[in-house]
This record gives structure tokens, C-alpha cells and sequence, in this order.
């Protein structure tokens, strides 16, 4: 379990976590996106990535195989 899984409270500011033992500078950045669109682009471009799609299919055929 994370150290942001384990807060008793939902984030709502980056204040909320930025003094959070194991929270970095660039975890507090990756937050204050989220906070402030809804969704993180990083993860965005990986969703549109082709070799990353290709690579989702191919581990979807490796399950259905076994």
C-alpha cells in the first residue's frame, strides 16, 4: 500500500500531500495535473501510443492462450 493509498482523507489540494514522506517534487507535480484537468497527459500519450496498444493486444492474446 502507497503512502497516498493509505490517507485516512481524499486529496484535494497538492498542500494535502507535498509534505508526505516518499512525495516528491515531481509526484507533487503529477498531482497538481490531475487536480487541475482530471486526467494526466502522460498517461494520455501512452493510451495513444500505437506500440503501446499493440503491446496491450498482445498480452490480452498471451492470457486468453493459457
Amino acid at each position: 500500500m502507497t503512502q497516498l493509498e493509505k490517507l485516512p482523507y481524499r486529496i484535494s489540494t497538492y498542500e494535502d500531500v507535498k509534505n508526505l514522506p516518499g512525495i516528491g517534487s515531481s509526484m507533487v507535480e503529477t498531482i497538481k495535473e490531475i487536480l487541475r484537468t482530471g486526467r494526466l497527459q502522460k498517461l494520455e500519450n501512452l493510451k495513444a501510443d500505437s506500440k503501446v496498444i499493440i503491446l496491450q493486444v498482445l498480452c490480452i492474446l498471451a492470457i486468453i492462450r493459457d
